[in-house]
């Protein structure tokens, strides 16, 4: 057999005599016994055929050895296993040795055991024990010398039953004496509470007289209900009250039933093992047992029970073993039974007067809490009320966890209570919003179905869940949520009247009995009579709060109207903060997100107790919920919201906020010291108020709408502000522009250098119109050509210094000033008096300033903070004992600005002089060419002439032309927006001049050379348009191209095709400018495919087709070549005047540009193109046909 097989037989079959012995649990009995199990054991009637009768053996055996302690010795004998290992037959000799009141008995059995392997396990399936004869052997089998011993054994049974006889009587006196221990202490009852004793004495009692009992009780008025009224005792289990079970189908109850109606006054009761645990899972709902006593109660094997019924109590005695008590300890306790009803009748004569004495005390108590609900004067009271109600009903002997009021039943299935606990202190009502859950549920259906009173059960995971919703909205104790989380469950009375709810509740599970439940009913009878005084006392106090929230809404109306700047928002929040507060919400701090539409950043202006904050506070967006909230608010349209953070997510936020809020340290304790972070907010249309607290605790409904009403209230104030603002903006707009304009005005006017000594008293005047807060100014203009900087200083009364120069080497002005000019940046410094005297000592040892000028005041400055703020010529300084504001800069900034521009003029202004003069000058000589090239060479006897260099020669010339209409228009221009003051647009057109005046030079000088060269063979246009043949024309003019082209290139040949549309006839056009054109044009195409053919080294023949047609009233000239291409990208730019792709000195960028400007201003045409690089090149001429010529 396996080892691992072979462990498990050896296993099974020691837990299997463990088991018989008592030592382990019966549940283990199907894991190591066969449900066919047969025994034979050593007494006639032990005989067992099944698994449960094994059960019940075992159940019976261990009963009686109750109190033994055992002892086992084993001897393997003979052991076997069948072949194929799946029945095993063990032989062993057991020693028992057994200790019975202090007297030790010692037997021996011979053990045979067949287990068999079933489902994976060994199990029993036979067990034969045998026990040998102590007084025989083999050597006196057939009994002859126990003859002699037979009479010893008669007069030893005579003595026997002698002392049977004696110990009969022995019992008797004990029986009499328990009895009367019992009679005396019935007798010595005073209150009905102490009947529990009594039945804790008849229980121990008759433990002293050996009954195998496990709980005894008296059930009392059982002839009045089918529940059950108890009192019990047990060992080791404390019952402080009577017990009242109601009844339930189950055969406890009702052979208590059957024996009334048979008019017996004893009977006996014995149940299953599953009909014993049925009972206790109902007892268990209303009984107070310990988890211990309850796994004893389930782990055993059954129920019995015998009962003495008297007129009015019945007595049971109990044991879970199953095993019925005898005839004799059943006689004795109908004894017991007898004593204590002649008793009875004194302990009903205490019940009564103790109900007349309890019913007293519920008047009391009533008339406690009638007095103090007639005395309420404010709502508020509400909570004292419901703590009055628990205090009466704990004296009472309730068993309660708390107890609450629930208020507006009808108006929500939220939970608005009033709640008071023993330990708690709840300061205001708790509003918890419905949930699915039986406690809610429960409350819902009792309102529909117009019950008055319910009862309730949770288990202990339903309460848990109840708690962990309610302490989302109640302030408790971590002692007291530790508390509520070990309990054991929830049951709930509740009574409802018109408009409110009473309840009660403890946390284990035990049910109120139905004289604790009617008692409840009564208090809710009291509480609704004097309740309608409270809800008059609310109605005049919620007329009350109106009146102040009315006031509070003026308050804030009134501060908002009387605002005068925008920075007096800050006074408005502190206003709605400190409004808020006196109307008892529970806030921490308030803002306004003002631009809320413009983004998701907030721009906040917030009040808060012990906190300034001065000015507006931006923080800037990050994913986190109390971003997201809002920005999911506005996204949907939502008006109104409300958010709740973890403490967790709470100290994330203000790690962010921090970074930019000046908040101090004792503050920023308290926030990261909070709770949690809850948040309610009314979004308008540009700006949200939103106020939180930090101890996570929702706003009410009244408290949110209260809220929007304030949002509503400042909404129409709102609009005033913004108009303020929009005010404010503009007239300091209008301050900062009439600023600019005289910066640019009288820099403008300056024409020399010794008029830049007015800067300085003109930056220090505009510096304070525009209320920016300075001590003292300057200008750095900055050189990098000549590697020094101008400076412009001022004294400390305003005064100009005289300028002087400081060099790039200065290593303090480069690492400063001139490093954040170059990276166009604005610069920040701060000097102390040591610094500032560093810095006026160099200056005078550098002979930069002279030593009676008053550059430092007698003292030099403490705290002196230099702001540079770059432009394009340098860095405007303003020195101020503060640092600057954002705005502040942007003001010295657009000053700059405007300074740049008007410096960038004055600068300009000789340069433009000079230029002006040249481009006249210019002008003279392009106006002269222009005159020569505007005639048209005769090209017919001189090739070179009319083929290489025409196109040559009219490039330049046109370009001079042209250029000559467009410097003139430029110069005309540049002396407009000289007059506007238009700085930058002024530089730009002068850049553009001189650009052009040197092209004009470069191709001046060609046509120069080329006109030299020309033969005088010309002939003057007229400019007039005249009608031409366009076939004739176009055909000469792609000969004379092609031709010229292989004049300078012996080796290009292209095939020319022709498509002329013979039905043209003629069109008015001027010849000589429409030829210019068609040689452009063909040019580039001849350009285009001998390009390509080098690209492609010879393996290529250039193309090119003309064709006319007329299309649409118009007459197309098409030229279209396999060429380069143009890039798409080049497409737009071709007709740009100086726009080439030819290698410099090979193209002016005018051909194209010219022509385009010949067909579509001189002949109202057009010029287009289509192209696909690398492939070929299509431009189509389209002009005017004139119908009239043939």
């Amino acid at each position: 057999m396996r080892a691992q097989k072979e462990q498990a037989l050896h296993e099974a079959y020691e837990k299997f005599i463990q088991l018989h012995l008592g030592n382990l649990p019966l549940e283990l009995a199907p894991h190591l016994v066969a449900e066919n199990m047969m025994i034979y054991g050593t007494t006639r009637d032990e005989r067992v055929f099944s698994l449960k009768e094994y059960v019940q053996l075992i159940s019976k055996q261990r009963a009686q050895s109750k109190g033994h302690i055992i002892h086992i010795a084993a001897t393997p004998v003979f052991h076997k296993t069948s072949a194929k290992e799946d029945v095993a037959i063990i032989v062993t000799e057991l020693i028992l040795n057994i200790m019975v009141e202090g007297n030790q008995h010692e037997i021996c059995i011979r053990l045979t055991m067949v287990m068999e392997f079933q489902n994976e396990q060994w199990l029993a399936v036979h067990v034969h024990a045998s026990k040998p004869d102590d007084g025989s052997t083999t050597e006196d089998t057939w009994h002859i010398i126990k003859e002699w011993e037979r009479k010893n054994e008669q007069l030893l049974r005579l003595v026997n039953e002698k002392t049977g006889e004696l110990e009969q009587k022995n019992r008797q006196l004990e029986i009499e004496a328990a009895l009367e221990r019992v009679r005396a202490k019935m007798m010595s009852m005073h209150k009905s509470e102490e009947l529990k004793e009594v039945i804790q004495l008849i229980l121990d009692e008759l433990c002293g007289l050996e009954f195998n009992i496990d709980s005894a009780s008296f059930v009392v008025d059982f002839r009045k209900s089918l529940d059950l009224q108890v009192w019990v005792a047990a060992p080791g289990q404390q019952y402080a009250s009577r017990i009242n079970l109601p009844y339930i189908d189950h055969p406890i109850f009702n052979r208590l039933l059957e024996a009334q109606e048979k008019e017996e006054h004893f009977y006996t009761l014995t149940c299953t093992t599953e009909e014993k645990d049925s009972f206790f899972d109902h007892f268990f709902k209303y009984a107070p047992v310990t988890e211990e006593r309850r796994k004893v109660m389930y782990s055993s094997t059954g129920w019995t029970q015998s009962s003495v019924l008297m007129k009015t109590v019945a007595l049971n005695i109990y044991n879970y073993s199953g095993i019925p008590f005898s005839e004799e300890q059943n006689n004795t306790v109908m004894r017991f039974g007898n004593v204590f009803e002649q008793t009875y009748t004194r302990f009903l004569d205490l019940q009564k007067a103790e109900e007349q004495t309890k019913e007293a005390q519920i008047e009391a108590a009533l008339e406690r809490v009638r007095s103090r609900s007639m005395a309420m004067q404010k709502s508020e009271e509400l909570k004292e009320v419901i703590q009055l109600v628990l205090h009466q009903l704990c004296e009472l002997g309730f068993n309660i966890h708390s107890a609450s009021f629930a208020v507006e039943l009808h108006e929500s299935n939220d939970l608005r209570v009033w709640v008071a606990a023993p330990g708690q202190q709840y300061a205001s009502r708790i509003n918890f919003p419905f949930i699915d859950h039986p406690i809610f549920n429960r409350y819902v259906e009792a309102k529909e179905k117009g019950e008055d009173f319910y009862t309730l059960t949770c288990t202990k995971e339903e309460k848990d869940r109840f708690f962990d919703h309610f302490f989302k909205y109640a302030p408790v104790t971590e002692e007291r949520r530790n508390f509520m989380y070990t309990t054991n469950g929830w049951t709930q009375s509740s009574m409802l009247m018109k408009t409110v709810a009473l309840n009660i509740q403890n946390y284990d599970s035990i049910l109120y009995s139905e004289e604790q439940n009617n008692t409840l009913k009564r208090f809710g009878r009291v509480f609704e009579q004097t309740y309608t005084r409270f809800l008059d006392l609310q109605k005049a106090e919620e007329q009350a709060k109106e009146a102040q929230i009315e006031a509070a809404l003026e308050r804030v109306r009134s501060r908002s109207m009387a605002m005068q700047t925008s920075e007096e928002l800050r006074e408005v929040i502190q206003v709605i903060f400190d409004q808020l507060y006196s109307l008892h919400f529970n806030i921490d701090s308030a803002s306004f997100a003002v631009d809320i539409n413009e983004s998701d950043d907030f721009r906040l202006w917030i009040a808060a107790p012990g906190q300034q904050y001065a000015a507006r506070i931006d923080v800037p967006y990050i994913d986190h919920p109390i971003f997201r909230r809002p920005a999911e608010a506005k996204k949907n349209g939502e008006h109104f919201y409300t958010l709740t953070c973890t403490k967790e997510e709470k100290d994330r936020f203000y790690d962010h906020f921090f970074k930019y809020a000046p908040v101090t340290e004792e503050r920023r304790k308290v926030l990261y010291s909070s709770a949690g972070y809850l948040v309610s907010a009314v979004l308008m249309k540009t700006v949200a108020l939103t106020i939180y607290n930090y101890s996570a605790i929702p706003y009410s409904d009244e408290q949110n709408k209260t809220l929007m009403r304030f949002g509503k209230a400042f909404e129409q104030t709102y609009t005033r502000f913004l108009d303020l603002q929009k005010a404010e903006a503009a007239a300091k707009e209008a301050v900062r522009q009439a600023s600019v304009d005289r910066v640019r005005a009288e820099i403008a006017s300056m024409r020399t250098t010794n008029d830049l000594d007015r800067i300085i008293p003109l930056i220090w005047n505009e510096l304070t119109i525009l209320n920016v807060p300075f001590t003292r100014c300057g200008v750095f203009i900055l050189s990098e050509e000549e590697q020094q900087a101008s400076v412009y200083l001022s004294t400390p009364e305003g005064e100009a210094l005289a300028a002087f120069k400081l060099p790039f080497s200065n290593k303090e002005f480069v690492d400063g000033v001139l490093h954040y000019w170059r990276k166009n940046q604005l610069f920040i410094d701060h000097w102390d008096a040591p610094k500032f005297a560093v810095w006026t000592k160099s200056l005078l040892e550098a002979s930069l300033i002279k030593k009676d000028e008053k550059y430092s005041a007698e003292k030099p400055p403490e705290n002196l903070y230099l702001h540079f703020v770059p432009f394009l010529q340098g860095m405007l300084y303003v020195g101020n004992t503060a640092p600057l504001t954002e705005d502040e800069i942007s003001l010295v900034q657009s000053l700059a600005n405007a300074f740049s521009t008007a410096y960038a003029r004055y600068e300009d202004f000789t340069k433009l002089e000079n230029a002006k003069q040249q481009i006249e000058k210019t002008l003279l000589d392009l106006k002269s060419a222009q005159a020569q090239l505007i005639q048209k060479e005769k090209m017919a006897s001189l090739g070179e002439l009319t083929a290489g260099i025409a196109h040559e020669i009219m490039n330049p010339l046109n370009f001079i032309n042209n250029f000559s209409e467009v410097s003139a228009e430029l110069l005309e221009e540049l002396k407009a927006e000289i007059q506007n003051g238009d700085k930058q647009e002024s530089l730009h057109i002068t850049g553009n001049v001189i650009e052009n005046l040197q092209k004009i030079n470069h191709h001046g000088k060609r046509a120069d050379a080329i006109v030299k060269g020309m033969l005088e063979h010309s002939r003057i246009s007229s400019g007039q348009k005249e009608p031409t043949d366009i076939n004739a024309l176009t055909d000469e003019y792609l000969r004379l191209s092609y031709h010229g082209l292989r004049s300078k290139n012996k080796d290009f040949n292209a095939i020319l095709v022709t498509a002329f549309d013979n039905n043209l006839g003629k069109i008015e056009v001027n010849p000589l400018e429409l030829g210019r054109v068609l040689v452009n044009v063909f040019n580039n195409a001849f350009y285009a495919t001998q390009q390509k053919k080098t690209q492609l080294n010879g393996q290529y023949q250039p193309e090119i087709k003309v064709s006319t047609s007329q299309q649409n009233g118009n007459v197309e000239i098409r030229v279209w070549d396999n060429g380069v291409g143009i890039p798409e990208n080049l497409k737009n730019k071709i007709f740009q005047p100086f726009f080439t792709t030819k290698p410099t000195g090979q193209g002016t960028g005018l051909g194209l540009s010219l022509s385009y400007d010949i067909i579509t201003k001189g002949h109202n045409g057009f010029l287009k193109v289509n192209s696909i690089k690398g492939e070929f090149t299509e431009f189509i001429v389209s002009l005017p046909a004139n119908p009239s010529i043939h």
